[in-house]
């Protein structure tokens, strides 16, 4: 099966390309460099066009007939003519990793219309015994879904086959977060021993934004007078993009969080947290010291993005409708936000003004449990 990833060196995007030699039947692997002004999904364009002039002098897709319509060669097509099309770099990528890892290995040359609900169930019961988690799982079938949907739409399928495949039972989402007495221990750590990057970890606790959003997070989305922030970009893997919801939306700016951004103001480039030449920071960036200052706090070991749960959950325990915190989170349905539900409390209080009150509430304490 051909495919196209993206790397990233020497200061340029490169399309890294495995696709079937047509004269030896071995896969073959060729590098193209999209150039040093070129971004993540203008080398995905390269590849996909170099492999499409190879389908276009009949070495690729040649196995596809009227008669036959080979999974392997429609899962090229899927992901060619429409995933890469209207997908996000990141949801490209996880697309093709589910289709090159899982499905077309278990389907290989089978004609598409020959699939039926128990192969397919039967694909699920190995990826079980192999250790999958059930959310990995369904993110796999969403895009053999997916695949499936357009093989109607373009008139390959009548129907669905995942639409008979009896659907896995969630477990509830587990998540661990800081208190705000947690919190404070943290930030007065980091402003301690990584001064340059407290104004960052400051943010991330006082407006929930993720980390690909703190990253592409531009001085013009900073409104001082307003008051607000809007977040309107995610900065992942070199490519600038919008949100994951794919919509913008705007967060109260705390006073001290102002105060504090004023504070720290540059001249190095558009973007709020850069490096010294002004070009946004890499995810990566954040995490190692991140760690650290846990460690060097006396804290229990959180993932960076449990930062964001910690915004949410302590929003909650401070009596802030779900509804609110769904819209400051960005979530696209409040049963993403209902996971917080457990920590409501039944008073209703100023949202992001109650987070890190003047006072403390008392000692730090002990860390979240997964299944609280």
């Amino acid at each position: 099966m051909s495919s196209v990833k993206t790397r990233f060196r020497d200061g340029c995007w490169y399309a890294d390309l495995h696709y079937l030699d047509p004269k030896t039947g071995r896969t073959k692997r060729r590098q193209l460099s999209a150039g040093p002004k070129a971004n993540e999904k203008t080398a995905q364009k390269l590849g996909w066009k170099w492999l499409h002039e190879l389908e276009l002098a009949g070495k690729l897709f040649d196995n596809q007939t009227a008669d036959a319509i080979p999974f392997s060669g429609f899962a090229e097509k899927f992901l060619e003519q429409y995933v890469l099309v209207h997908n996000k770099p990141s949801g490209y990528r996880n697309a093709e990793c589910a289709l090159r890892v899982h499905w077309v290995p278990a389907f290989k040359n089978l004609d598409i219309r020959e699939i039926n609900a128990e192969m397919i169930e039967r694909c699920v019961a190995r990826m079980k015994a192999r250790g999958l988690k059930d959310k990995s799982i369904k993110n796999y079938l969403a895009v053999l879904g997916k695949l499936f949907n357009k093989a109607i739409d373009w008139d390959y399928l009548e129907k669905n086959p995942l639409r008979k495949v009896t659907k896995l039972k969630m477990e509830p989402r587990k998540f661990a977060f800081w208190d705000e007495q947690q919190t404070r221990a943290f930030l007065e750590t980091a402003k301690e021993y990584r001064p340059d990057l407290y104004p960052l970890y400051l943010t991330a606790l006082m407006t929930g934004m993720r980390l690909g959003e703190l990253c592409g997070l531009q001085w013009g989305d900073v409104d001082f007078v307003k008051k607000n922030i809007i977040v309107r970009n995610n900065y992942v893997r070199g490519h600038l993009g919008t949100p994951k919801s794919g919509k913008d939306r705007t967060i109260p700016l705390h006073p001290q969080l102002a105060k504090v951004l004023k504070a720290n103001g540059h001249l190095k480039g558009d973007f709020v947290f850069c490096r010294d030449d002004g070009t946004p920071h890499h995810v990566n960036d954040f995490r190692k010291p991140f760690f650290w200052l846990t460690k060097k706090a006396g804290l229990p070991r959180i993932r960076f993005h449990d930062l964001r749960h910690s915004f949410a959950s302590q929003l909650v325990m401070n009596g802030n409708p779900l509804k609110v915190v769904q819209e400051l989170l960005g979530h696209g349905s409040i049963q993403m936000t209902e996971i917080y539900s457990h920590l409501s409390p039944n008073v209703h209080q100023d949202a992001i003004k109650t987070l890190l009150a003047d006072e403390p509430r008392g000692k730090i304490g002990a860390a979240s449990n997964d299944d609280r």
